[in-house]
């Protein structure tokens, strides 16, 4: 699994714009997990704050992997990567 972790003072909206950026591109990008406290099943459990695990999910992203990508296919996502970063941060 790859993941990024996106610096919220550079990205204050979030990872949410980067992976839409990256799904329009074809490129299979997407949220990390939902803390556990956060799924029904466990609306009732006894929980901490949970802020930092929330703030992880939205500052945070998948991005595709996979035994079959090949060089050119994680080059491509790279720049893409790259592209969506810069575009989001100068966005500002």
């Amino acid at each position: 699994m790859s993941a990024l972790t996106l610096d919220p003072q550079v990205y204050p909206d979030g990872a949410e714009p980067v992976i839409r950026a990256l799904c329009a591109r074809e490129i299979g990008a997407r949220p990390t997990w939902i803390p556990l406290g956060d799924l029904p099943p466990h609306a009732s459990a006894p929980r901490i704050d949970g802020t930092r695990a929330r703030q992880f999910l939205n500052g945070s992203l998948c991005l595709p992997c996979s035994t079959g990508l090949t060089n050119d296919d994680l080059e491509m996502v790279a720049a893409a990567v790259r592209d969506e970063l810069d575009r989001a941060r100068n966005a500002r």
